[in-house]
């Protein structure tokens, strides 16, 4: 797999606060995973720089380095609107240190004493595989989807969105060739997803549920982590209605429990086609100005959408 780093750059001059029209829950939604993705991008790039060292396989390493470079410019994109949200009045200093503490100090390196520390790389390998397919099949969900350009979303937030997603299905399957190479213990592949579904779930709602409360129109405070009880409630009702309409994507109990199998490859599920549709439909858009990127993206609908 030839992977290489895209490096598209957003303006976000022009995108509203609420760039879902009149949904500024479901806005919430995505704007959670632009505090979340980036210090759990980071962190990937530095586990497998800790793991390149253990990899022989020349043909693997190289993809290795692709992957790293594609989430490092996933971050890079994603701080940037980070940086458009504190601009729009909507603290979130806070939540980022926590994301960073998290990463760095909970699944860092140094944690675990020098004897400990292989099978301390092969666990967090594995956790590394199992959100790359959790990443993977929401990402399916949002490429095959027509329901955000229904609703009037940002066109430049789709393209953020929809080529971030396209390039986690095209390496999809990169994190799962480096924990085999390295470890492969079935049992611990699975209680990676084990830990991974639920403590993504739990952080992705209660960034949503901080931002919906930072917000200077829908909150009633500010400051992170001053939630009151009515906007959690309307949140988690709010986000509910958004995956029954479509416009929130949705862990698939199939491909979930399909990882569960011990003969499981990433190949098994997803579409390398649907990935590589969109990313030849925009690829002259990373070259362009970026005032023609924006219109370059939307004009490139998924295939197929529903």
């Amino acid at each position: 797999m030839d992977l290489y780093p895209r490096r598209p750059r957003f303006d976000w001059a022009a995108t509203p606060l609420h760039w879902v029209p009149d949904d500024a829950w479901t806005t919430h939604a995505y704007n959670a995973l632009h505090l979340l993705l980036p210090a759990g991008e980071r962190w990937m790039v530095r586990v497998f720089k800790e793991a390149l060292p253990s990899v022989q396989d020349e043909e693997l390493r190289a993809t290795m380095r692709g992957f790293m470079g594609q989430e490092g410019s996933h971050a890079a994109a994603h701080d940037a609107f980070v940086r458009q949200l504190a601009a729009d009045g909507i603290d979130v200093s806070g939540a980022l240190r926590w994301a960073e503490w998290g990463f760095r100090r909970l699944l860092g390196p140094g944690i675990m004493p020098g004897w400990r520390r292989e099978r301390w790389l092969a666990e967090r390998l594995a956790l590394v595989a199992a959100i790359e397919h959790v990443n993977a099949v929401l990402a399916e969900r949002l490429l095959d989807s027509a329901e955000l350009e229904r609703a009037g979303a940002d066109p430049t937030m789709l393209a953020l969105l929809r080529w971030h997603g396209a390039e986690e299905i095209e390496h999809r399957a990169v994190a799962d060739a480096v924990y085999q190479h390295i470890d492969g213990s079935y049992p611990r592949r699975v209680a990676a997803m084990a830990v991974a579904v639920p403590t993504f779930v739990t952080h992705w709602a209660l960034c949503a549920y901080g931002l919906a409360a930072a917000d200077p129109v829908v909150g009633r405070t500010t400051g992170w982590g001053k939630v009151p009880g009515w906007c959690e409630a309307r949140t988690t009702f709010a986000l509910a209605d958004g995956v029954r309409r479509g416009l929130i994507p949705t862990l698939e109990v199939r491909a979930m429990v399909g990882y569960l199998r011990p003969s499981f490859r990433p190949s098994d599920s997803g579409s390398d086609e649907l990935a590589r549709q969109y990313l030849n439909a925009v690829a002259d858009s990373f070259r362009m100005p970026r005032q023609a990127q924006t219109a370059a993206a939307s004009s490139a609908q998924a295939v197929p959408c529903a």
